[in-house]
Formats: structure tokens, sequence, C-alpha cells
């Protein structure tokens, strides 16, 4: 099969969608619907019973449960986005891998090839696993790190990502829904 290669570029938002993703699909996601739900059922179980201030402090805690961890993810993606991640990336699906680097610079991780360039490879039997969401491609080379490309980018090429993902990954690490 052939390279696939194309440009993607993150924004704040890219990012925050990628955090709420990994936030709301683990065990710490669950957990803060689940005390917030605590929380509410204090609340309505305790109204009128309990001193008012407390059905308060019920009601307070469920809506920091709620909202607490959104907020603070929006806060931390605009810091995320800095640096290397401010520009284009170039991605490029090959035969050995993932390679991605940054246009108009050598380095992003180093490994050299032949020519002794540098460039960030990451090999699909490293790859964790691939996901799609609403707005973006998440190729994953752990359960917490992942390369973030934002769907608008691989309109031109999406068939070919997909056909080059299915043939090298095996389907139990790979989501992949348009």
């Amino acid at each position: 099969m052939r390279n696939v290669t194309f440009d993607a570029k993150l924004n704040a938002n890219d990012m925050y969608e990628f955090n709420m993703y990994h936030a709301y699909t683990s065990s710490q996601g669950w957990m803060s619907f689940i005390f917030a739900a605590l929380a509410f059922i204090a609340t309505y179980i305790t109204w009128g019973s309990v001193p008012m201030g407390y059905s308060v402090a019920y009601i307070v805690i469920g809506f920091l449960f709620l909202f607490y961890m959104p907020v603070i993810l929006k806060l931390r993606s605009k810091a995320q986005v800095s640096g290397v991640l401010q520009g284009s990336l170039h991605y490029s699906l090959e035969d050995k891998g993932v390679v991605v680097s940054v246009p108009g610079t050598e380095v992003l991780v180093t490994e050299p090839d032949q020519e002794g360039e540098q460039e960030a490879v990451l090999p699909w039997n490293l790859i964790y696993k691939v996901v799609t969401t609403k707005n973006e491609l998440l190729i994953f080379s752990n359960r917490v790190n992942a390369y973030v490309i934002p769907k608008r980018d691989l309109e031109a090429v999406y068939p070919e990502v997909k056909a080059m993902m299915e043939e090298k990954l095996p389907s139990h690490r790979r989501k992949l829904k348009w």
C-alpha cells in the first residue's frame, strides 16, 4: 500500500475535546458523575430534615463534581497547544508506522534514518489503539498519550487512512467511524 501523507493543525478546542474524551472514558470521569449524583440524591433525601446549609453544601458539591473537571480541562487545553503544537504537523502513514514531523525542522523525536534526518516514528505494533470521536482521529501510543488529528484535516485522505489502519492494525485495536 502506498504512503498516506497529510498535515494537521491543532487548536485549543481540539485538545479540549481530546482531554474530555480521555477524562470521561476513564474511571475518573465516571467517578465524578457518580459523586455528583450522590450529592444531588443526598440533597433530595435530606431536604427539610437537615439545616438548609447542609442542603446547599450538597448542591454545591454536586455542581463542583460536574463542572470542575471540564473547566480545568478547558484551561489546561489552551496551555497544551503551545510550542511544537502551535504549528502544523506533517503525518505520513508508512509501512514502518506513523511518522510525524514538524515542517521546517528536522527534529521532533530523535530516531535517525538512513540519511541522518530525524523523525518521530510510532511503529504499527506499538500503537495501543486508534479511535475516532466526533471531530478527531486519536492514535494512542499508550493508555494516556495520543496523536490528536482533527477530522477536518483528514477529509481528503480519510478513506486511505482508514484502509491503512485496517490493513496494519488488528480489529480490537481500532474503532474507526466517520
